[in-house]
C-alpha cells in the first residue's frame, strides 16, 4: 500500500476565514499560481495592479466588480473573468465576495 491519498479541500469554508485581502496559495501549477481571496466592502478601492501574464478570477461566492480605467465589471457567483496580461486594474470598493484566482 502506498502513502499517496486524495485531499478534498473546502474552499468557501477556507476563503471565509480569511482576512480581507489577505492571500492564501493553494498552489503551484505550471508557469503559474492559484490562490484564494476574501474581499470585504472596503473604504476605498484596492491599489491597481497588472501582471505579466493571464489572470483568471472565479467567483465562489457573492460577488466581486472589476475596475480599469475605461471599464467596470461585475462578477457574480459561479462566473469567470478573464484579465489580460498588462491591463491595469482594480477590485472596486465595493467587492463582497470569495474568489479564486488563477495566473498563467
Amino acid at each position: 500500500m502506498n502513502d499517496l491519498s486524495i485531499e478534498v479541500s473546502d474552499l468557501r469554508t477556507l476563503a471565509s476565514g480569511l482576512d480581507v485581502d489577505s492571500d492564501y496559495l493553494l498552489a503551484r501549477v505550471t508557469e503559474g499560481d492559484l490562490l484564494l481571496l476574501n474581499y470585504r466592502p472596503q473604504a476605498a478601492a484596492f491599489p491597481d495592479e497588472q501582471h505579466v501574464v493571464s489572470e483568471r478570477i472565479v467567483v465562489l461566492a457573492g460577488r466581486v466588480a472589476l475596475e480599469t480605467a475605461q471599464q467596470r465589471v461585475e462578477v457574480a457567483a459561479g462566473q469567470m473573468a478573464c484579465i489580460p496580461p498588462g491591463l491595469s486594474h482594480h477590485y472596486a470598493a465595493d467587492s463582497d465576495g470569495q474568489v479564486l484566482v488563477l495566473f498563467g
